[in-house]
């Protein structure tokens, strides 16, 4: 490629970055606006215990407002108000105020404030008061919460996300205001409910835990992706209990599935050019890192809803899979798996425990097209995470 024809390249893949950018911008903003905060996980049970407790004092309030204003109040508004107080840290007063708003039956339009609006009447009045509350209250529980040795940023747990048709084809989890949410992406809703059984499971989620020196790496097995085979191959020896297969296309991959806890898989598409038919029955554990084009990618069958090959791994028993929704250029994707795996390297400080989902929001940032590349990985399957 000249010189000319490379720059040109590169422009065209950064106004691409820009464009979808601005889409998801878009999508946080007009879509989603107040309701974002929905799509963000439990906290600690302290934390749930004392919003339940704030949020029976807010629905008393609101239900007196509803009285006098002869409001109706959605059943919904309950369970609204406990995530809004879990969250109104984050939010802007007049997000918090929507919310409110919204918990009665046409109450956007009955509260609604005129913008040249001088004074409020006592209904609008009772909302502000309300909207100050839940900043305060919500202001205080995380206060307290962080009292004593406990990690200064509140853990969120994970979010199980099934979707409905196109919306799939989105980058949800790229969305600035929960990008550091973890998320993975279920086919149904009894997929989870099913992967909920497991011996050593001590709560109420469904969860994996996997050996990581437990590993088959296959690297750049059509030999073409030399570059890439460089850039990966030493981070990827350093692991020296993992095996690695290099350069040539690997054999008995079904079987392997079922032996290791980890595939990690930097080639071409989803790696099933590589799964040969077999009369053989076996389940597979392993979680599966593939960082093909398009890996992820789900294709609409019509009425028969979406599918692709990402689903019929996780049939077959992988519990968590790292893949690709659309499209990607080696290099870049490359600085994301880098980063991927030296997250897992193990060090005199450094966690035992590595959750998927946050080793995929940290290598994201490492891209250098952060929604054109860093938008692409996303995580199908439960919660999982990697033991050293």
């Amino acid at each position: 490629m000249k010189r000319e024809e490379k720059i040109a390249w590169w422009e065209h893949r950064i106004a691409q970055d820009i464009q979808l950018k601005e889409l998801v911008h878009e999508v946080q903003s007009y879509t989603l606006g107040c309701w974002w905060f929905l799509l963000l996980g439990e906290p600690q049970d302290d934390v749930v215990k004392e919003t339940l407790a704030a949020s029976s004092e807010i629905m008393c309030r609101l239900r007196d407002i509803g009285v006098l204003e002869g409001l109706e109040l959605f059943q919904y508004a309950p369970h609204a108000i406990r995530l809004l107080l879990q969250n109104a840290t984050k939010m802007q007063l007049k997000e918090i105020q929507t919310v409110l708003c919204s918990m009665f039956r046409g109450g956007e339009k009955h509260f609604a404030w005129e913008e040249e609006q001088d004074a409020v009447d006592a209904a609008q009045h009772a909302i502000q008061s309300l909207t100050m509350n839940c900043k305060d209250i919500s202001l205080s529980i995380l206060a307290a919460s962080k009292t004593g040795s406990g990690p200064e940023k509140r853990f969120q747990g994970p979010i199980l996300l099934l979707f409905d048709g196109y919306v799939s084809e989105f980058p949800w989890e790229s969305l600035p205001l929960i990008s550091d949410q973890e998320y993975y992406r279920i086919p149904c809703a009894l997929y989870s409910q099913e992967c909920a059984t497991f011996p050593d499971l001590q709560c109420s989620q469904p969860i994996r835990y996997a050996d990581l020196s437990n590993t088959l790496a296959v690297l750049n097995p059509d030999g073409d992706l030399l570059e890439t085979e460089k850039v990966l191959l030493p981070a990827i020896m350093t692991n020296q209990s993992w095996k690695i297969i290099t350069g040539v296309h690997p054999c008995g991959i079904n079987e392997a599935l079922a032996l290791y806890d980890m595939f990690l898989f930097f080639g071409h598409g989803t790696a099933q050019q590589y799964l040969r038919p077999t009369s053989v029955v076996c389940s597979w554990k392993s979680i599966m890192i593939l960082m093909g084009c398009s890996s992820g990618a789900l294709v609409s069958q019509g009425e028969l809803g979406y599918d692709g090959v990402v689903l019929s791994y996780m049939i077959k028993g992988s519990p968590a899979i790292v893949a690709n929704l659309w499209d990607v250029t080696d290099k870049d994707i490359d600085r994301f798996s880098l980063e991927l795996i030296g997250g897992w390297r193990g060090g005199p400080n450094s966690s035992k425990v590595h959750s998927i989902s946050t080793s995929v929001v940290r290598a994201r940032a490492n891209c250098r097209l952060k929604f054109l590349t860093g938008g692409a990985p996303i995580i199908y399957g439960i919660p999982a995470f990697l033991r050293e």
